[in-house]
């Protein structure tokens, strides 16, 4: 279970993921080792994964989109398991509504994109209707500093 203090550091990283323990420490008032023990804590809990995320200037992504999967439930892991496998899909949520599944997906163009969904998504056994939203601003991305 995580605390305030914990939200905190990861807060921190969120906007500075290169502050070390100290600068993160002397930032919220507490020693070096228990910003130390307390990152371990979250990664060995899984509660964090520390990544390195390509700013987008520097990417060939020129595409985006968000998807909408209506799936097979009886299928649901197994059709999560599959895109699980696609590199071009940053996300997957499993959702509740008119669709059982969202992705993200980044490719180098809308053609490529098209293609996924054909080729690769579609096919999936289990999956039944696609939905896809284009992408057409990212006004609001936390994780790509944006």
């Amino acid at each position: 279970m995580i605390d305030d203090l914990d939200n905190e550091i990861i807060e921190i990283l969120g906007s500075d993921g290169r502050m070390s323990n100290a600068g993160i420490a002397r930032n919220l008032g507490v020693s070096e080792g228990t910003v130390r023990r307390r990152l371990n804590i979250m990664k060995e809990q899984g509660i964090i994964d520390v990544k390195v995320v390509l700013n987008p200037a520097y990417s060939d992504v020129e595409s985006e989109a968000i998807v909408g999967i209506k799936v097979n439930l009886a299928l649901i892991r197994k059709v999560v398991h599959e895109l699980d496998q696609i590199e071009e899909i940053r996300w997957i949520n499993i959702t509740s509504g008119s669709f059982d599944i969202f992705v993200n997906v980044v490719a180098k163009s809308l053609s490529d994109i098209l293609s996924l969904l054909q080729n690769r998504i579609g096919k999936i056994e289990g999956v039944d209707r696609v939905e896809t939203f284009t992408t057409l601003e990212v006004s609001k991305d936390r994780y790509r500093g944006i």
